[in-house]
């Protein structure tokens, strides 16, 4: 699980993802941390269909929030300013190889 705090429109809000979800616990939820879910969720639909990832790979082209890296790429897209990650956050890959073995 890894959470992400951040601003969107100058409120601040939290997005926390675990195992293809985005979570929160119903106790602990404001309304400016809905706000950013429900604005994760609407930029995670729009971006359907296209690669969703590091410039290097991998990516997901579909469900992009069911992948920990993609999710993490859109939350991070979402918010206007991040300012806090924490938990078992995804590395960005640094050398990627292709299906004919190039690394990159």
């Amino acid at each position: 699980m890894f959470r992400v705090t951040g601003t969107i429109d100058g409120s601040v809000g939290s997005v926390s993802w675990e195992d293809g979800d985005l979570v929160r616990d119903a106790e602990d939820i404001t309304a400016e941390d809905l706000a950013a879910v429900l604005a994760v969720h609407f930029r995670a639909s729009r971006m359907e269909g296209r690669a969703v990832g590091p410039i290097t790979g991998p990516h997901t082209m579909r469900d992009h929030l069911s992948d920990p890296l993609s999710a993490l790429f859109i939350i991070y897209d979402t918010f206007d300013e991040v300012g806090a990650v924490e938990g078992d956050v995804p590395e960005i890959p640094v050398e990627v190889e292709d299906e004919d073995g190039v690394v990159y």
